[in-house]
């Protein structure tokens, strides 16, 4: 690969963190007519409780850029002594995107950020996303080439990546808005996921022509492994993550 003789920039780290006591299907919602509340109620009572697992991501620069921030750090504070952190750590319940994913939807958040009130309806918001991803296909050059450009490992073994503009890993099979990447089809080289197995799945998608069928239903991400334990090194600063 294009990266393996440079030195990662940012090292991704995802580890099982616990698994959520289990959670009713149904939500109870605050109504103003009796009657209603009291089947809601019924329905929460009655629900089929679930599990879901959880995940801690640690985001940190490498060991050298490390160096170098700190060094900074020392130069701006004036002092010889700093025990600044630049790792970033949260929790994870869905999924994570790397590559032509995350770019897209950062893209979409600071438009609505700037504008709230325009984003009223999922038609809009469904449109300006559809025109967002059809300027990323014209302008290919943030995510392209994403596969050369970053090492994923899981349970300790690098994966063989084909070519790729996103990596997304996935605790539950729902993402953007419902779809499915990982997909249905049975395949003797994975398990069955579920959302409470302790397991992730990681799945790759070719373009934002690939991300729309994914969305229609055309077509499934391709899959890449299963696995407990991921880290993502990455090698260069202007991938979105």
């Amino acid at each position: 690969m294009k990266c393996m003789n440079l030195s990662p920039i940012i090292l991704i780290d995802f580890y099982f963190f616990q698994k959520l006591p289990p959670l009713p299907h149904s939500i109870f919602f605050c109504l103003s007519v009796v009657i209603i509340i009291i089947i809601v109620n019924r329905d929460v009572v009655e629900a089929e409780n679930i599990r879901l697992d959880r995940w801690t991501v640690v985001i940190k620069p490498d060991q050298a850029e490390k160096d170098a921030q700190k060094k900074q750090l020392q130069i701006e504070a004036n002092s010889s002594n700093t025990n600044e952190d630049s790792s970033r750590i949260f929790v994870m319940n869905n999924y994570f995107g790397l590559g032509i994913d995350a770019d897209l939807n950062l893209d979409f958040h600071m438009a609505r950020e700037e504008n709230p009130a325009k984003f009223n309806s999922r038609i809009h918001n469904k449109s300006v996303y559809l025109k967002m991803g059809l300027r990323k296909m014209v302008n290919r050059t943030k995510c392209k080439d994403l596969h050369q450009n970053i090492i994923v490992e899981v349970d300790g073994r690098q994966l063989d990546l084909p070519p790729l503009e996103g990596v997304i890993i996935l605790n539950i099979l729902s993402w953007g808005a419902g779809a499915n990447p990982w997909g249905v089809e049975k395949d003797d080289a994975f398990t069955t996921p579920t959302h409470f197995d302790g397991q992730l799945e990681i799945v790759g998608v070719t373009g934002v022509v690939h991300m729309g069928q994914i969305f229609s239903g055309l077509r499934t991400g391709i899959r890449l492994a299963q696995g407990g334990h991921v880290r993502v090194f990455i090698f260069i600063l202007y991938i979105c993550v």
